[in-house]
């Protein structure tokens, strides 16, 4: 049985009709939606998070 549904968005206008489509499959299982934003970083921050990974 599902219980959560995972609904990555970037803001996007096709990302933001899927909301409609997740809430609705959500309701008809009885599950939970969490809802995860993804954003593009300044490239800064892209740098400092891949040195980061290299570190790890």
């Amino acid at each position: 049985m599902i219980k959560k549904i995972l609904l990555p968005t970037d803001g996007s206008e096709y990302a933001e009709k899927t909301i409609i489509f997740a809430i609705d499959l959500a309701k008809s299982l009885g599950a939970g939606v969490d809802v995860m934003y993804a954003f593009h970083p300044v490239p800064s921050l892209r740098k400092r998070a891949a040195m980061m990974l290299e570190e790890y």
